[in-house]
């Protein structure tokens, strides 16, 4: 058995739109490690998941280039120390 300690990254983002918000939850859905349930208002939070920083930060920008994207705001981000994937060998 190998355990690989790597720290995990999750932060949790306001998304303004300009246009429809229900579109933009399922655009941000579309992308890997972004989840966005159906927002009001026109905003929604976004939760994303990496293993490291740099690729957190790299879905972000992604958001960002979103035409229909106005603005974000980082609204949470911590990172998991301890987690750590097992995988077993036979």
């Amino acid at each position: 058995m190998a355990v690989v300690d790597s720290p995990y990254h999750i932060a949790s983002v306001i998304v303004w739109t300009s246009g429809d918000v229900n579109a933009l939850s399922d655009q941000l859905n579309a992308l890997a490690g972004v989840e966005c349930p159906a927002g009001d208002k026109g905003k929604c939070i976004a939760v994303l998941e990496a293993d490291n920083e740099p690729d957190l930060l790299a879905q972000l920008d992604v958001i960002r280039t979103i035409p229909q994207v106005m603005n974000t705001q980082l609204v949470y981000h911590a990172v998991d120390e301890d987690k750590a994937d097992t995988a077993h060998e036979e």
